[in-house]
């Protein structure tokens, strides 16, 4: 079995185009696990970027905890396992059940900013 860091960047160019990655981290790559935030800090330090030009797509709380931990807007797609849980009480900017919910693309995350600012779902459990 391969470890995760060595599997899913074999995916992640056809789901978001090679080009498009500046950084890519997996849990493999970091000292502790989420909910700290160290794994975003690390990404924001290694790409040069700010927190406040950053989306983070989690789809736990814990996820959530380590994007808010480290300063960063986050849009929560929630799974089945996860929809139950107070994403906006805890800071959620966006929270959803997938991405094509309100026809939102890759392509939006890099080409405009606040794709999907403060749209909300009424989540039914």
């Amino acid at each position: 079995m391969a470890r995760f860091e060595q599997a899913v960047p074999r995916g992640t160019p056809s789901l978001l185009g090679a080009a498009k990655l500046d950084v890519f981290l997996a849990g493999d790559n970091i000292s502790t696990k989420k909910p700290d935030p160290l794994i975003y800090t690390t990404a924001l330090e290694m790409a040069g970027i700010a927190p406040a030009q950053t989306v983070v797509i989690e789809d736990s709380l814990i996820g959530l905890k380590a994007a808010k931990g480290a300063n960063c807007g986050c849009l929560v797609t929630f799974t089945d396992s996860t929809k139950g849980e107070k994403f906006f009480e805890n800071g959620a900017n966006t929270v959803m059940p997938d991405l094509e919910h309100y026809g939102v693309t890759f392509d939006d995350f890099f080409n405009s900013a606040g794709c999907c600012e403060g749209k909300r779902d009424e989540l039914s459990i």
